[in-house]
């Protein structure tokens, strides 16, 4: 499993906040804010495209728009509230270690520690697996019996629907298709 670090190897400092993207090529950040009593924000923006995200304390932010040049600002809340003061930007250059490795790591959007029942869980279902496929597989799996079995708690629970199949006769179609 990947899990983030700030090593601080590479860091930026403007008046709001220290930036690490010691690990870019990693496919994230992170961002530090100085400033605790008011709402701050992080933009992404890449290519005209813009990534907006709430920060609070140490966030991980992933470079989810791809390889290429990434320009990070800042925002702090004014003393208007819904009007933000931006500092001095981050221009970074992001090429990626490997393929797809942004989608590896935890970060603001997806968030977990190692010690995360979700991190047992898919080193359980992934124990044999021995490629990414596989690995996936078991995912995608496991995705759908949570799906079908979210379908007849709601049925059952629902005022006014008559399930068609027992929950049992429907479990072993579930478990039949897969």
């Amino acid at each position: 499993m990947l899990y983030p670090s700030a090593p601080g190897t590479k860091i930026f400092t403007n008046k709001h906040a220290s930036i690490d993207y010691s690990n870019k090529d990693d496919g994230y950040i992170t961002v530090e804010y100085f400033i605790t009593d008011k709402h701050c924000k992080t933009k992404l923006i890449k290519n005209g495209e813009e990534i907006v995200y709430d920060t609070f304390g140490a966030t991980v932010i992933p470079f989810n728009l791809g390889e290429g040049k990434y320009t990070v600002k800042t925002y702090v809340q004014a003393a208007e509230p819904t009007k933000y003061i931006t500092a001095e930007a981050l221009e970074i250059d992001v090429k990626f270690r490997e393929k797809d490795i942004v989608f590896r790591y935890p970060n603001q959007r997806v968030n977990y520690t190692p010690h995360s029942k979700v991190v047992a869980k898919a080193a359980e279902l992934c124990k044999n697996a021995k490629t990414q496929g596989e690995k996936l597989s078991a995912y995608m799996i496991l995705s759908l019996i949570i799906l079908h079995m979210t379908q007849i708690k709601r049925q059952r629970l629902s005022p006014g629907i008559c399930p068609t199949l027992t929950r049992r006769s429907y479990r072993k179609k579930v478990y039949a298709a897969i």
